[in-house]
């Protein structure tokens, strides 16, 4: 799995880790599962998992900042450089996936 930092670099993890780890890591953090469906799209307002959550070694995730126990507001720019890396993750993942059908050697 991936998780990216608020600083924009990208965490990488091959075995499943709980959401408490990351936030012991990254005080006043929390963690948010990214997807598709985000990913471009201004409706679907992100949530916090829990803690006790483990997470996925295929799927990406996001810190984001906590602020009096909510989800405090990004910068345009912290908010900016998290779609950015998600965008990109999830093109090259959608890109492996349609060469891995016609390539499967080198998926």
């Amino acid at each position: 799995g991936k998780v990216i930092l608020l600083d924009g670099s990208i965490q990488e993890f091959n075995e499943s880790i709980t959401v408490a780890e990351l936030m012991l890591e990254h005080p006043q953090q929390v963690v948010i599962e990214l997807n598709e469906t985000m990913v471009g799209q201004k409706r679907e307002h992100p949530t916090a998992l829990p803690a006790d959550a483990k997470l996925d070694v295929n799927r990406f995730y996001a810190m984001v900042p906590l602020h009096r126990g909510k989800l405090a507001p990004l910068s345009h720019q912290e908010a900016h450089l998290i779609l950015l890396r998600a965008s990109v993750f999830l093109r090259s993942k959608t890109m492996a996936s349609s060469s891995s059908k016609f390539l499967p050697l080198f998926a």
